[in-house]
């Protein structure tokens, strides 16, 4: 499936998603500060920004690059980098170009799902990755707290069905902690972290609406963060930190 990439940026920018979605990024930001501090990361590639690229949370780095079709998101880094001559910034897909630098870190966040083929996005970034060099990656998870509640409810067939916000932002992919881990071994890399984080209720809508009649408060939201301690796997997202595997860095 092609994507549309100014289609979806028209949908993640509307109000309707990205209320809610403002907090979903607050605890993925979280999950990816607290991954990071665990590793090297002087030179960053980040795959696909967003409206927040992610050097606005780092302290510390000698280089960091970003690579985004869509123009909006470009745009926006382009405006926060505010010509930091350590950022550089392409408007293009990553397999459409050729960096010369490697990197000690590289952050794929919320991305493997919504494209066509995840495992050709994986391969295209092995030419910019050092012997020890770190991949992060992110994506929803199909397990989550609220696709199972929504399944025993009887209100989907089953947690791998897609839904109405994965049809309209172009979802490709739907995976759990086993698939996304099948993924990235068959591409040749080896995990050596990974779980899940924010345990989300319900939908996006739902959350939403309880948020703005006061149901729920920003605390609920930060207990149901540090409720992933209790149920790990049931995360509203999944996380992976890799390695390219020792045949892999054999064959290079």
């Amino acid at each position: 499936m092609s994507r549309d990439i100014d289609n979806y940026v028209a949908n993640y920018s509307s109000e309707d998603h990205y209320s809610f979605e403002i907090h979903q990024v607050e605890y993925r930001r979280s999950n990816i500060l607290e991954q990071i501090g665990k590793y090297p990361h002087y030179s960053i590639l980040e795959v696909g920004c967003g409206t927040e690229p992610f050097f606005q949370f780092l302290n510390k780095f000698d280089k960091y690059t970003i690579v985004d079709p869509a123009e909006k998101f470009y745009n926006i880094a382009k405006s926060l980098s505010k010509k930091n001559k350590k950022i550089k910034i392409y408007n293009d897909f990553i397999e459409n170009i050729d960096l010369e630098d490697k990197f000690d870190f590289v952050i794929i966040s919320g991305l493997l799902h919504e494209v066509e083929s995840p495992k050709y996005i994986l391969e295209s970034v092995k030419k910019y990755l050092a012997k020890d060099s770190v991949i992060y990656i992110n994506v929803p998870n199909a397990k989550s707290f609220h696709r199972l509640l929504a399944y025993e409810s009887n209100l989907i067939e089953d947690i791998y069905s897609k839904s109405d916000n994965q049809i309209r932002f172009q979802q490709s992919h739907t995976f759990d902690s086993c698939s996304l881990q099948n993924l990235v071994e068959g591409s040749g890399f080896s995990v050596i972290s990974s779980g899940s984080y924010f345990i989300k209720p319900f939908t996006h809508k739902q959350m939403r609406e309880m948020l703005g009649y006061n149901i729920i408060s920003k605390k609920i939201l930060d207990g149901l963060n540090g409720m992933i301690k209790y149920c790990p796997e049931l995360g509203s997202e999944i996380y992976i930190c890799c390695q390219i595997n020792s045949k892999e860095k054999i064959k290079s």
